[in-house]
């Protein structure tokens, strides 16, 4: 997270990543002081942003047996890619160590070390690797997802800063 700190990636995303945080996250304190984001709530916005990869289950025709021979079935499986998996429970695993008060909550701090958690552990093709030098890079693949659907919430965010502004 540091060396991402250095290199402005926080704060040349902070638009984004804040009005994501700031719209999905709930008021807690006394007084509705700070906002904190539930850790299934993160789970929402990453799966409404396509990042996760879900398999689904191959149906067989002709009753669910193959009727092909089975070695030949062993070796099509083989040689196809291996399988790539990053589901909720992938997620909850490798944020597992990050919260707030509460530990199934997120303070702002600990949304971003979520995302750092989740790219250091995202099962990237080996193709993806090849063009993703460093771990910027790979912080900016999410990056980009979220802003792909969530765009608007920019917009949204500096109103309600503005008006808040303009109340004081």
């Amino acid at each position: 997270m540091v060396s991402l700190a250095k290199d402005n990636f926080w704060e040349e995303n902070y638009d984004l990543l804040a009005a994501i945080f700031n719209e999905r996250a709930m008021a807690k304190g006394n007084q509705g002081d700070h906002l904190e984001l539930s850790k299934p709530d993160l789970v929402g916005i990453l799966k409404e942003a396509n990042i996760l990869i879900i398999q689904k289950k191959e149906e067989t025709k002709g009753g669910g047996k193959s009727s092909a021979k089975p070695e030949e079935n062993k070796k099509e499986e083989e040689e196809k890619e291996p399988v790539r998996k990053f589901d909720e429970q992938d997620v909850h695993e490798c944020i597992q160590t990050s919260s707030a008060f509460e530990q199934d909550q997120l303070g702002y701090v600990d949304f971003l070390e979520a995302l750092v958690r989740i790219a250091s552990v995202y099962p990237f093709t080996a193709e993806e690797l090849t063009e993703m030098v460093n771990f910027e890079m790979k912080m900016m693949y999410f990056v980009q997802k979220l802003e792909d659907k969530f765009k608007n919430l920019k917009d949204t965010y500096y109103n309600k800063l503005n008006a808040k502004s303009m109340e004081m």
